[in-house]
């Protein structure tokens, strides 16, 4: 009986606990509803939700697949816990498998086809997207019997290529809705169309080089002063402008310029005479010092003479036993002291004489550093004077060939915009105008008004 009442118990605690969790689940009692709503219609399939793309591409018809148009296809197939025909008045679970060996990213090539494993050729130029996948669909369903899904991802589409009279040439990104008014706004319009493009590029190019040549010149003349005052300075000569600084800066600018860099000038050689005479005036403090240490020495060493008489007395006295053994060491003690001294004093001297050959090196090679960084200054400043005239003469040659002449007010220049679009049976040449629109991978030509393509039969043009 006791038994029994715990098995209640434990019975009535986990049906607690199950309907619990119903209550503060919702999502379970939404998923308990729809499969009481599949019960009672048994005939109904279970949905399956599988994003394909995104509203805005299945909601524009007009959209097509091209040439170049590069897409992620990804597969799946749908698996069944059961038989089709056992599906019937039971609940039907199903799951999504990617199927690996047919995804992947795939290009839209010439033929307007792309090659999936497994599936072979499928046309995908031209095709909605929408279409596109039904047809991946229908081919693989038919090859394996098996219900699957697709989703077709465009990662990227060709650019527009613009060529011929335009200020900036090249590719620009296709957007969708795109015309040949908004590629050539991309392009900055053609070059010649009212001469405002040209003669703002060209503006733009003449006032750049213009700038670089001021720049030039301005470091010019300044490697020409300091040789110039470099040069007075070696051969001991009156300052004055050479005749290519008076070219450049004039006569009064030259000699202004001179005068400044000869201040500096004169700032550099003060601060290397303080250095010379702060190592002339260590030289005169340390000869002083080995004066005083020779004078030491030698007091030290008639003082050394000395003790050494008094020991000699005092030995001569111990002999005959009319002085202590105290009285001898003592002597022989100040004798030792003495000559301790003098080594001293001659270490001293030698550490003087070391250091007075140091600083007369420093000072003999502070002279030669000078000269030879005056050399070297020289021969670098002649180098860059060499290199900016010939930056200079470089940059007039270039001034030459871009005329700062204004072009607008002239006779606008009338052009041709040829489109040259990709198709499976090859290329086409299509006139349009400005509201042409254009597709991924079209190259647009501006050419002007009468004048045939380079290098396009005439067949193309027709």
């Amino acid at each position: 009986m006791k038994k029994t009442t715990e098995c209640g118990m434990r019975l009535f605690v986990s049906s607690i606990c199950v309907l619990t969790c119903f209550l503060m689940n919702p999502p379970f009692a939404q998923k308990a509803r729809a499969q009481e709503a599949g019960t009672h219609n048994p005939g109904a399939t279970p949905s399956l939700t599988v994003p394909h793309r995104t509203s805005a591409l299945l909601s524009d018809e007009s959209f097509r697949y091209t040439i170049g148009d590069r897409l992620k296809v990804t597969f799946f197939e749908q698996i069944l816990s059961g038989p089709t025909s056992q599906q019937s008045g039971s609940k039907a679970l199903s799951a999504l498998i990617e199927r690996s060996e047919l995804t992947g990213e795939y290009v839209v090539q010439q033929d307007g086809e792309v090659f999936l494993p497994l599936l072979g050729p499928i046309q995908a130029s031209g095709q909605t997207p929408q279409s596109l996948e039904q047809a991946l669909v229908a081919e693989l369903s038919n090859q394996t019997n098996a219900q699957v899904r697709v989703s077709i991802q465009l990662l990227e589409r060709e650019p527009i290529y613009i060529t011929g009279r335009v200020a900036r040439p090249g590719p620009v990104k296709y957007v969708p809705g795109m015309t040949v008014l908004h590629a050539l706004a991309l392009a900055l319009g053609p070059e010649g169309a009212n001469g405002a493009n040209a003669e703002y590029w060209r503006s733009i190019d003449v006032a750049r080089e213009r700038e670089r040549a001021l720049k030039a010149q301005e470091r010019l003349k300044k490697l020409l002063v300091r040789v110039d005052v470099l040069k007075s300075e070696r051969d001991g000569s009156a300052l004055q402008p050479s005749n290519e600084l008076v070219e450049i800066a004039g006569r009064s600018d030259s000699i202004e310029l001179l005068a400044t860099e000869q201040r500096f000038r004169t700032l550099e050689r003060a601060q290397r005479a303080g250095k010379q005479a702060a190592l002339d005036a260590t030289l005169a403090a340390l000869r002083n010092e080995s004066t005083i240490q020779r004078e030491k020495m030698l007091q030290i060493e008639m003082g050394m003479k000395e003790k050494a008489e008094r020991v000699q007395e005092i030995v001569a006295l111990r002999t005959r036993g009319a002085t202590t053994d105290v009285n001898f060491h003592m002597a022989r003690s100040e004798l030792n002291e003495a000559r301790q001294r003098w080594h001293d004093a001659r270490a001293s001297i030698a550490q003087i004489e070391r250091r007075l050959v140091e600083v007369g090196q420093e000072k003999a090679l502070l002279g030669v550093d000078m000269t030879f960084e005056r050399e070297r200054e020289i021969k670098d400043a002649l180098k860059a004077i060499e290199d900016e005239q010939v930056t200079r003469s470089t940059i007039a040659s270039l001034l030459l060939t871009l005329p700062a002449t204004s072009t607008i007010g002239q006779r606008s220049e009338r052009f041709t915009k040829l489109i040259l679009r990709r198709g499976p049976s090859g290329l086409r040449h299509l006139p349009s105008n400005d509201e042409s629109p254009l597709e991924p991978g079209d190259v647009l030509q501006v050419v002007p008004a009468g004048a045939e393509l380079a290098g396009t039969p005439k067949s193309l043009n027709n």
